[in-house]
């Protein structure tokens, strides 16, 4: 084992001593590998020496995609001209090792081939660098690109599948519901994105959580234009089956 994941194993103890050993062998199988993303920060970017350490490593920041509470998200590209995601989190932010809680929840749902790719991450850069995935919201999907019985109900069964795959590996998303901002469609399939507030302690909901917003809430926009679509009503949806494949 390299120095890095002997590193990155032992971070891992700290909030999750259970999962020391698989999560470490996870880590192993998919070759997470530092790409040197050493030094980066904030203050960094601030002053323009991100962007030289970026031309170094063969990465160059493209646009800033969002900004939350205790990360600022961007769209970087390598020399080859492919698209990664580059999350870094806040000099101030309050949230206890986010870096390492999230790398790690993300490299157990990639274990499921659940969610973007986990490519590397530095604890002292506090970042975390993924698959970049070219989709849009379930919700801009569900009502602007207004896709047939036959696209959603495909999409519906992959999506419920997914969450029962993280129900298993005993990973509690959290946050699949709402607006479903955290479900980008790619190609028509769901991509669960955003792993930062999920947990691996907290009993999980995510197939529960996941029925109720798409079709049992009466009074949700999302579960009312599903049932629409679908040509079926709330009973209807609670003994739908998934398939056994992703």
């Amino acid at each position: 084992m390299n120095f890095l994941l002997i590193q990155i194993s032992s971070n891992l103890t700290e909030f999750c001593p259970k999962r020391f050993k698989k999560l470490t062998k996870i880590l192993m199988d998919m070759k997470v590998k530092n790409v040197g993303l050493n030094g980066l920060d904030l203050d960094a970017y601030r002053s323009g020496l991100l962007d030289e350490f970026l031309k170094r490593s063969g990465l160059r920041v493209l646009k800033q995609i969002s900004k939350g509470y205790s990360s600022i998200v961007f769209l970087a590209k390598n020399k080859e001209g492919k698209m990664f995601v580059l999350k870094v989190e806040k000099p101030k932010s309050p949230r206890k090792n986010m870096v390492q809680k999230e790398a790690s929840n993300l490299a157990l749902a990639n274990s499921a081939k659940i969610g973007p790719r986990l490519f590397s991450f530095d604890e002292k850069a506090r970042t975390i660098l993924m698959e970049f995935v070219n989709g849009v919201t379930f919700a801009g999907w569900l009502f602007e690109k207004k896709p047939s019985k036959k696209q959603l109900k495909k999409f519906v069964k992959n999506l419920l599948l997914q969450a029962k795959k993280l129900d298993e590996i005993g990973l509690d998303h959290g946050q699949l519901a709402g607006k479903g901002a955290n479900i980008l469609v790619r190609n028509g399939l769901p991509v669960i994105i955003d792993f930062e507030k999920a947990s691996q302690v907290r009993k999980c909901h995510n197939e529960t959580q996941l029925r109720s917003f798409l079709f049992e809430n009466p009074n949700g926009a999302v579960a009312k234009k599903v049932r629409k679509i679908l040509q079926t009503k709330i009973s209807g949806f609670r003994t739908l089956k998934t398939k056994e494949k992703i």
